[in-house]
């Protein structure tokens, strides 16, 4: 009986099914971004302001 032989490229196919949805979610979930916060609190003027 012959085992089978997983190439790199059914390895590597496996690995992203299988992260794709993990990603998807945590991708999904992030709160948008503020610019008026970003800016109050980054860069040159976040000193001054």
């Amino acid at each position: 009986m012959k085992t089978p032989n997983f190439g790199r490229r059914t390895a590597l196919a496996a690995g992203t099914a299988l992260a794709l949805p993990a990603i998807h979610s945590a991708s999904a979930q992030a709160a948008p971004i503020k610019v008026g916060v970003l800016h109050s609190l980054t860069g040159t003027m976040a000193i001054s302001e």
